[in-house]
């Protein structure tokens, strides 16, 4: 422990960074899921600009659960400011100065603002007003301060529970309504909705949730990543995979609903933490089981509900058991099985992928025994990566069968860019493009998957079009092994965990599930081999089986 820098002795200290074992030891960031192989590289990440910003969000958003290494992101000042309620972040994100009400980004914008003259001015202002309007309502002023004492009573009261999410760290065993951090909790706790529900407590003799099934100050970190709830990449579909932290939060009816609309596939999870959930008939997303709650009951989604169930064509899956098998899928072959494996034999250590050759063997064995042909296109350049992905675009072999499959397993650059054998670069939109109705006519209507197993960098790429016309793609889905922004995971003995966990799957359930709830559960099983979460995107693509053969 002597020779691990003083920052990163820290971090693991505050279980900000821990070690964990994916097929070989890698320490973990919580605050940024940031892997990395050494001590060296992980302090460079602790050091650099990116966590130093996530650190800082991270503990102004629960100024008073943050580890030390995280609060030492914040001056004194912006500190202190934060605590009497000055600088706020709202359940969005967004930061905000409440005495100038202005927008600020970042800590360094925060820092010049609350030196500035005319945030002092109006501070000072906003204290001769709170002090002459107590003086007009004969009654003490109460600084804002006070806020802090109102959130340890509440959380040793029990009123307040201290959950294991890093996202919504607060649960009121009242209301059961979560909180994304401390302000958010305050502005719960001084609402007229909560102070009616704490009422009606005191007079049904409802008692407050057990001391004993309270958190400490760390449980909001201090669970392995394995066992970290995760509920914004969590995918909805059979109640085995709903997530068991959104029971708890809804009673009765209420809970029902929401379940019901998430296995349906009315509601779905998205990967942006700022909005969890999104009505698929509404096109709206909520940041909230609550603001959920209260749209599904609302006459406007029932109209829309009505009316997308009422319609004939495509959409997300309503009733499981009736719209199974909307593409025809019985040709023989099944489908055409594309496997793209760039090894890099070669290529240096750091670009070499041992073990790939696992997943070539593995996904050849699985799609065979289910019907399909699969042909592999191994180590290509990009030149020959192009044309071969032409050729299979031109081919009249496609009229034939009914499905179309392409894996990509290769280095990546950034989310939507990968690497071909000799480190050429080849963007997944201009790929998936060629095979729109128009460009690919011989697989009009039919099911056209992908599989994408890289790394997908650190930073977003911004997603372009041609202006003079837009080709939008249809009956198409791809299944990343991992969210944007990060790394997918191999083992040197079985190959990706992306590929091994999809064969694994597909042999227990392709004669059972659609691709949707197969995709449920190779989430399910990553997890548990503590793997990356896979993510699903999907345009216009109907439920899907593979009826093997």
């Amino acid at each position: 422990m002597d020779q691990v820098p003083k920052d990163l002795r820290k971090a693991l200290q505050d279980r900000v960074v821990m070690e964990v074992t994916d097929g070989i030891n890698v320490l973990l960031c919580t605050v940024c899921n940031q892997r990395a192989s050494g001590t060296q590289s992980m302090t460079e990440h602790l050091n650099g600009s990116r966590h130093r910003e996530a650190a800082a969000r991270y503990a102004l958003a629960r100024i008073h659960t943050a580890p030390p290494s995280l609060q030492a992101h914040l001056s004194p000042s912006i500190r202190e400011a934060v605590v009497n309620g000055v600088i706020r972040m709202t359940p969005h994100g967004e930061t905000t100065c409440t005495k100038c009400q202005v927008p600020l980004t970042g800590t360094r914008q925060i820092q010049d603002h609350l030196a500035g003259q005319d945030h002092k001015k109006n501070l000072q202002a906003s204290v001769v007003a709170g002090i002459m309007s107590s003086i007009t309502n004969q009654r003490e002023y109460v600084p804002e301060s006070s806020d802090d004492q109102l959130v340890r009573d509440a959380v040793s009261s029990g009123v307040v529970r201290k959950t294991t999410s890093l996202t919504e760290p607060y649960l009121c065993t009242v209301c059961h309504s979560p909180c994304s951090g401390d302000q958010p909790l305050v502005q719960h706790l001084k609402g007229n909705q909560h102070k009616k529900k704490v009422s009606m407590a005191a007079v049904t003799k409802i008692p407050p949730t057990p001391t004993h099934e309270r958190q400490d100050i760390l449980g909001a970190y201090s669970l392995e990543p394995s066992s970290l709830p995760d509920p914004y990449l969590d995918p909805p579909g059979a109640s085995s995979s709903v997530p068991s932290s959104m029971s708890g939060e809804l009673s009765g009816e209420d809970d029902k609903l929401v379940r019901r609309a998430l296995e349906t596939g009315v509601v779905i999870l998205t990967d942006r933490k700022a909005e969890t959930y999104a009505c698929s008939p509404c096109n709206k997303r909520f940041n909230s089981r609550r603001t959920l709650l209260d749209h599904l009951k609302s006459n406007q989604h029932k109209k829309k509900e009505m009316g997308v169930a009422g319609q004939s064509s495509g959409g997300l899956l309503r009733q499981p058991s009736l719209n199974l098998g909307t593409y025809s899928v019985t040709s023989t072959p099944r489908g055409l099985v594309h496997v793209f494996n760039n090894m890099f034999p070669g290529g240096g250590p750091k670009w070499v992928r041992e073990g790939a050759e696992h997943d070539s063997r593995n996904l050849k064995s699985t799609f065979t025994s289910m019907g399909y042909e699969v042909i592999l296109h191994e180590n290509l350049s990009e030149s020959n990566t192009l044309t071969t992905i032409e050729s299979i675009q031109r081919s009249p072999r496609l009229q034939k069968v009914d499905a179309l499959i392409i894996f990509i397993l290769t280095h990546g650059k950034d989310p939507y860019t990968f690497h071909t054998n000799d480190k050429g670069e080849i963007n997944l939109f201009d790929v998936r493009r060629r095979f729109t109705d128009r460009r690919c006519p011989y697989m009009k209507g039919k099911p056209k998957i992908f599989f994408t197993n890289y790394c997908r960098g650190e930073n977003m790429e911004k997603r372009e079009v041609d202006s003079a016309e837009i080709d939008v793609p249809s009956d198409m889905v791809t299944v990343h092994a991992a969210a944007e922004g990060i790394m997918a995971i191999r083992s040197p003995n079985t190959g990706t965990y992306f590929v091994s966990s999809l064969c694994n799957v597909l042999r227990m359930y392709a004669c059972t599930l659609d691709l949707r709830r197969i995709y449920n559960e190779l989430h399910t099983t990553m997890i548990e081999n503590r793997s990356t979460k896979p993510m699903w995107e999907d345009y216009g693509f109907k439920p899907f089986t593979f009826n093997p053969a």
